[in-house]
């Protein structure tokens, strides 16, 4: 909601990671480069303001899509990288 500028940002990004191999692995690298799990799901390395927090499956929070946000038309494109690609839940 904050990058579509509907709201006010917040000290926190939630990220949904569909596919659980990905996950696991964001999970390694996010350890060996200084973050730490702060909450249940929340990530946040040593004197930064911001908490990733970092969901597996088709679920943020307690909510869970009924459809894969990796189909057409599903999600928004913000941002795509050579391995990273950022889409906004529609």
């Amino acid at each position: 909601m904050t990058l579509l500028g509907v709201k006010p940002s917040t000290k926190d990004i939630d990220f949904m990671v569909p596919k659980l191999k990905e996950y696991e692995y964001l999970i390694r690298i996010l350890k060996d480069i200084g973050y730490e799990q702060t909450t249940q799901s929340g990530w946040r390395r040593e004197g930064d303001i911001l908490t990733f927090d970092l969901f597996s499956g088709n679920h943020i929070h307690t909510t869970q899509r009924l459809e894969s946000p990796l189909e057409k038309g599903r999600n928004k494109e913000l941002q795509t990288y050579s391995h990273l690609y950022i889409g906004i839940l529609n």
